[in-house]
């Protein structure tokens, strides 16, 4: 599966929890543009507990969230999702 099946994936998995936008390559996560940033979905694993469950960069993501009626947060270190 590729990383973009995978993110397609992962916000339509039914355990899917939210959305977070990061600079990976920063320790704080903190960004200057979003060519820094990487969108990373987030949800509930077999085992239960919240984890990554894909990621993409933030141009490639955005466009992928319009195709699936996903919303993305205003600020881009706000979450998004159903729990």
């Amino acid at each position: 599966m590729t990383a973009i099946e995978e993110f397609k994936a992962a916000l339509q998995h039914p355990r899917f929890c939210y959305t977070r936008a990061k600079n990976p390559s920063h320790p704080s996560g903190a960004w200057q543009t979003t060519d820094d940033l990487w969108v990373v979905v987030y949800g509930f694993g077999d085992e239960d507990y919240k984890h990554a469950t894909a990621y993409l960069p933030f141009k490639e993501a955005v466009p992928i969230m319009e195709e699936l009626g996903a919303r993305f947060p205003l600020s881009p270190t706000e979450g998004m999702g159903r729990y």
